[in-house]
């Protein structure tokens, strides 16, 4: 029972966490995205907005109740945390920092996914512990998603 408890707890948090960011942020045409943003790299700004689209749609549509289905979920953030890391570095600051905030924002994504998969899997060993811990990377992995948001303009910075 406890586990299960644990398990809808990582999931809130995760799902509360990704809806936190306005659709539009995230919209397919990605013009939101182009206006508010400072970054000058068009192309770059426009991958980010679709692959974040179709990151939290997969997100979005997950199985809980599939171990498969989150280490497949997992690997693709791996992925395409991966191909934000093997960018060439831009010149533009701005650019430079929409793509550290996506590394980072995937990062802790990632982090609570497999928090999901240790709990979906009964590995937990200290639940207290682990509850601290994914308070703790919910925390995290919330103000790595403002970061991101405030980055590209959708979201105004918190004092």
């Amino acid at each position: 029972m406890r586990s299960r408890i644990i398990i809808v707890f990582v999931v809130v948090a995760l799902f509360t966490a990704i809806f936190a960011i306005p659709k539009s942020s995230v919209s397919a045409n990605n013009e939101f995205l182009q206006a508010a943003s400072t970054c000058k790299d068009s192309k770059l700004i426009t991958t980010v907005g679709t692959d974040l689209q179709a990151n939290f749609g997969a997100m979005k549509d997950i199985d809980k109740a599939d171990a498969d289905k989150l280490v497949a979920l997992i690997s693709a953030q791996r992925d395409l945390r991966q191909k934000y890391e093997d960018m060439d570095l831009p010149t533009d600051q701005a650019c430079s920092d929409l793509l550290y905030y996506v590394v980072v924002t995937e990062a802790s994504t990632s982090d609570l996914l497999v928090m999901l998969l240790e709990a979906k899997q009964n590995l937990v060993k200290d639940k207290d512990s682990f509850v601290k811990d994914l308070d703790k990377q919910s925390k995290r992995f919330q103000k790595n998603l403002n970061d991101l948001a405030v980055t590209v303009g959708v979201a105004t910075p918190t004092p």
